[in-house]
C-alpha cells in the first residue's frame, strides 16, 4: 500500500464553547466550514483533505459540498485529539505521514503556508510540531483574549503562547499572533494524545501548551500578515466587511 506523504485534517466540532454551531454560520452565503475547505484546496500540496467532526449536521453539510468526512468522538478535548482520532481511521496514514491540522474557523489561511509547514517537519526530525505566527497591526487586536499571542527564541522555537498580551510592549509589530494551523508527524500525534493535561494548558485553554510543558519543540514560521479566525459571533460581521474590502 502507498501511504500518504501528507494529509490535511480540518477538525470541525459543533459545540464550540464561545460560538456554538459556528462551523455552519453563513459568511456571504457560504458556511464557515465550506469557505475554509475551499480555501485550503488551493494548496500546492497533493494531499487529501479530511474533515473530522462529532456532529451529524456538520457531517451532512460537509458531504454536500464533496468533502471526505470522518466521525469522531464527542469526548475529544481539542482539535489535536480530534485530528489524531481521525487519522487513526485512515488506512493510508503511517507514522511518517505529515499531518496538517487546519482549524475550521480559519477561512483566510494562506494555502501556500501549508507547504512551508510540511517542509519544516520534513527538514528537521527534531521538530515535533510547526505552526504559524504573524505580527499584529493594531494594539487593540493584540489585546483581545480571543487572539492568541506567542513568543519565541532566536531560532524560532516557541517559548510560550498566551491569551494575555505578551511581551510587555505597546508596539503591535513585535507582538505575534498565533494562527490556528499546525503540522506534525502522525507518530507525534499518538504521543501527544497519551500525555496528561498540563497546568498552563488548562489555565490558558490552549492545546499547544501541553506539548511545550512536556518538553516538545514547536517551530514557529513567520507570515507577513495575520489571518482572520472566527472565535465569536461578532467576528462574522468583521470578516464580511473584510471580504467586501
Amino acid at each position: 500500500m502507498n501511504f500518504f506523504k501528507h494529509l490535511i485534517v480540518i477538525p470541525a466540532r459543533y459545540q464550540s464553547s464561545r460560538f456554538p454551531g459556528k462551523m455552519l454560520a453563513k459568511i456571504q452565503g457560504q458556511t464557515l466550514l465550506e469557505r475554509t475547505y475551499r480555501n485550503i484546496r488551493k494548496t500546492s500540496l497533493t494531499s487529501d483533505i479530511l474533515i473530522a467532526t462529532e456532529d451529524a449536521r456538520i457531517e451532512d453539510h460537509a458531504r454536500s459540498f464533496g468533502a471526505q468526512v470522518v466521525r469522531t468522538s464527542k469526548n475529544c478535548p481539542n482539535g489535536t485529539h480530534r485530528t489524531s482520532e481521525a487519522i487513526a481511521q485512515h488506512p493510508k496514514v503511517n507514522e511518517d505521514t505529515i499531518v496538517i491540522n487546519v482549524q475550521g474557523d480559519e477561512p483566510l489561511i494562506n494555502p501556500n503556508s501549508l507547504e512551508r509547514l510540511a517542509q519544516a517537519i520534513e527538514d528537521n526530525s527534531k521538530i515535533s510540531m510547526a505552526t504559524l505566527a504573524a505580527p499584529f497591526t493594531s494594539l487593540s487586536e493584540a489585546k483581545e483574549p480571543s487572539n492568541v499571542k506567542c513568543v519565541f527564541d532566536q531560532n524560532f522555537n516557541a517559548l510560550y503562547f498566551s491569551r494575555s498580551l505578551i511581551p510587555f510592549t505597546q508596539d503591535p509589530s513585535i507582538i505575534y499572533h498565533h494562527l490556528g494551523i499546525y503540522a506534525f508527524r502522525a507518530s507525534f500525534l499518538k504521543t501527544y494524545t497519551s500525555l496528561p493535561k498540563s497546568p498552563l494548558q488548562e489555565v490558558e485553554d490552549l492545546e499547544q501548551l501541553k506539548a511545550l510543558e512536556h518538553g516538545f519543540q514547536i517551530k514557529i514560521l513567520l507570515e507577513k500578515k495575520s489571518s482572520f479566525g472566527i472565535d465569536l459571533p461578532s467576528d462574522i460581521q468583521k470578516l464580511e466587511e473584510l471580504l467586501c474590502r
